[in-house]
Parts: structure tokens; C-alpha cells; sequence
């Protein structure tokens, strides 16, 4: 399948219009979902990895009306994306038929009573995590017709995750009535600096978090340099640990560009 990041800008440009939830999560449907062929989306928060949020913490987008309340109601407690967020080993991204195996899954009572009244098919679910702590799940999902993801696109996905955490870190900043948990190693930074720092040790290079931020490379790494300097590092790699964060790759050209034929 041919993905829409032809240049990963597709993806990362509009991250730095986000500011509140809402914007978060049409981000997510609208620009990360879309680029993955979804046509439909579920993200379920989980601040501070809290099993049972409420109600209101779920969102559905582009599903036929009720079906939120059918599954917060009869789904939520057995729902295999729930049970693999909790597990210590969940990775990045899963596909639904990683968890349950496809004639399984076709005999399931949720696969019967919402994805099939909805057209909906493929599930591929992302964890969104902030300086390593679990905030929610984002399940983008494909048109009954459509094939399954492949192994590439849930790689791709799971390459690609860092940019859901930092969409979600940007729409929590308007959010009125959440406190923030205060990143103590870098309290000393600027609010540009803590950016920049962030998506440095998430592997992003000097250009895609300048296509990020709205900034000049040149720009970047100033800031960088500042960040180096006032948290006395001298590297990416010591910076990642300064700050207690673990790093993740970084996005190739292939993996931007045709995810699907990367060796």
C-alpha cells in the first residue's frame, strides 16, 4: 500500500497546530489514521496508565451513533486491545488479528454486533506514550472490504508512534483541567528548548524537528546547543538519559516514503 508521507512533513507539519484534546484527535484520525487508509477511529485515554477511565475519556470518530455507548457498556472489560495495553511487554502497535487470530475473530460477539453493523474491518492500534508512560490507545480501522494491515504497516506505525506522543503532549497543554506532570531534568529549558529536547531523543534529526516546530534547521540546532549546554551533555545519546527517556529510531526516508518495501 502506497502511504500519503511522500515527505514526512505530510505527518509532522500539522503536530504544531495541535493545542487542545480535540485537536489531538482529529490529528490523529485525520493525518496519522488517514495515511494507513482508516476511515474509522477509536482513542481511549488512560492518563497515568489508569485501567478504567471514564466514559467521557472515549472517542469515537466516523462509527454510527450508539456505538460508543455499546461498547463502554457491553465490550469495554473484554476488548483484547485493553488486555494487551496492560501487558509489560505491549510494543508499539498491534493489529487486531495479532490478538485474535481472523476465524476467531469472526465468531467474536464484538465483531458481530459493532464492526460488522459499522462496514468496519483491519484494526491497527498505536499506544500513545509521553516520556515513556502509557496516556491512551489510538485504534485506526479500515473499511470492511479492505485488506488487513501487513507486518510493514504496523512496523511503520510503531515507527511513527513518537509523533502520536507528542500530538497528545501539545493538545494536554489546553487542556484547563489537567495538571501536567513537570519534566524535572528539564525544568531549566524554555518551552522551545523542552521541544526540541524531546523530539531529539524521540530520533527525530535536526530537519524533521525544524519541519516540526515551524523553524529553520539552522534554528535547531541553536536550540539544541542551549539544551546540550545547560543540562551539561555533550551528546543525543547522554541527553536521552539526562532526561529518562528511552530513544527510538529514527524515521527513515524509507520507512516515510513506502513503508511497505523497506528491507
Amino acid at each position: 500500500m502506497d502511504l500519503p508521507f511522500a515527505y514526512l512533513s505530510t505527518l509532522l507539519d500539522p503536530i504544531a497546530r495541535v493545542g487542545t484534546p480535540e485537536d489531538f484527535v482529529h490529528f490523529g484520525m485525520h493525518v496519522f489514521g488517514r495515511g494507513f487508509g482508516a476511515t474509522k477511529a477509536v482513542f481511549v485515554e488512560r492518563p497515568g496508565g489508569r485501567v478504567d477511565p471514564s466514559a467521557d475519556a472515549v472517542h469515537f470518530v466516523g462509527w454510527r451513533g450508539g456505538s460508543k455507548a455499546q461498547y463502554c457498556g457491553r465490550f469495554r472489560q473484554t476488548d483484547p486491545i485493553r488486555t494487551w495495553l496492560d501487558r509489560p511487554d505491549a510494543g508499539a502497535a498491534v493489529r487486531l488479528t495479532d490478538l485474535v487470530p481472523l476465524p476467531h475473530l469472526r465468531n467474536a460477539p464484538f465483531f458481530r454486533a459493532m464492526l460488522v453493523p459499522n462496514e468496519a474491518g483491519a484494526v491497527l492500534t498505536v499506544a500513545v506514550r509521553h516520556q515513556g508512560q502509557l496516556a491512551g490507545a489510538f485504534s485506526f480501522v479500515r473499511p470492511m472490504a479492505a485488506q488487513d494491515f501487513s507486518p510493514r504497516e504496523r512496523e511503520a506505525a510503531a515507527l511513527l508512534a513518537p509523533a502520536l506522543g507528542l500530538a497528545w503532549r501539545l493538545g494536554q497543554a489546553g487542556r484547563a483541567d489537567v495538571t501536567l506532570v513537570a519534566d524535572a531534568p528539564l525544568a531549566g529549558l524554555s518551552s522551545r528548548e523542552r521541544e526540541v529536547a524531546q523530539l531529539a531523543v524521540a530520533g527525530h534529526s535536526t530537519k524533521q524537528i525544524a519541519r516540526t516546530l515551524g523553524t529553520s534547521p539552522s534554528t535547531v540546532k541553536k536550540q539544541l546547543a542551549a539544551v546540550f549546554r545547560k543540562l551539561d551533555v555533550r551528546t543525543r545519546a547522554q541527553l536521552g538519559a539526562r532526561v529518562g527517556a528511552q530513544r527510538t529510531p529514527a524515521i527513515s526516508a524509507c520507512a516515510a516514503i513506502r513503508p511497505d518495501q523497506c528491507d
